[in-house]
């Protein structure tokens, strides 16, 4: 980014939200801590959103330019976990989006993804294993847990199958919208997982977390039965 005015409010929102989380961003605050008129992020970045979902991106940046360092250092698997953490750890806060905006993340998420594969080059099973983890990670900071069923395999599905372009996330309900049943899901769950670790050895370990993490409520599908609000 070549706007160094937006570079800074970009920086202290991402602070702001590390230390309060999605809930405590406000243009205004990070206006303040920026030292800049009120008016400047609305003028750069429209709204909160907008300027969460930038923040986001320039996390994504910075945690490929990591990435690239470790990979020219050649180290492989190690760059890409180690370049995650990075990446994470500037957004870990920032989960208590609304439905919206949880969309918006999770195309950053995805898109950061998909730029593993093409850096590396190679190892569908590395990629994997790393976005498993990330899963985990999301499981185990309570993100996962504490929303509906339907926004849990909305969210899981998305980000495993989006970036990997793997046909049962239509079967799951992830592009055609329509309920399935929970038994097919979870099957389906474990055949991209056997498909996407190349029959590594530890891919029943996997499946059987995979299947824990994806179970769904009575109905897969996030979108059936309209939208819900979250209190």
């Amino acid at each position: 980014m070549n706007d160094p005015v937006a570079e800074k409010l970009l920086a202290c929102a991402t602070e702001i939200v590390a230390e309060g989380g999605f809930a405590g961003l406000r243009l205004r605050d990070v206006a303040k801590r920026a030292q800049v008129a009120l008016g400047t992020p609305s003028f750069k970045f429209k709204d909160r959103e907008g300027l969460l979902q930038a923040a986001l991106q320039r996390a994504m940046d910075l945690h490929r330019d990591a990435l690239e360092q470790a990979l020219a250092r050649g180290k492989g698997l190690d760059a890409q976990r180690a370049g995650f953490e990075v990446f994470w750890a500037r957004v870990e806060n920032a989960l208590e989006f609304p439905r919206e905006t949880l969309l918006r993340a999770n195309a950053v998420y995805s898109s950061a993804v998909k730029g593993f594969r093409e850096q590396v080059g190679q190892s569908a099973s590395e990629v994997g294993r790393l976005v498993f983890g990330l899963v985990l990670r999301l499981r185990d900071e309570g993100f996962i847990r504490a929303r509906h069923d339907e926004d849990c395999v909305f969210f899981a599905q998305q980000f495993l199958f989006s970036s990997f372009a793997i046909s049962q996330s239509a079967a799951l309900g992830a592009v055609t919208g329509e309920a399935v049943k929970v038994e097919a899901a979870r099957l389906n769950v474990a055949r991209s997982y056997q498909a996407l670790f190349d029959g590594a050895a530890d891919a029943a370990r996997l499946e059987a977390q995979a299947r824990r993490l994806l179970s769904p409520g009575p109905v897969a599908s996030p979108f059936a039965g309209g939208a819900r609000g979250h209190s």
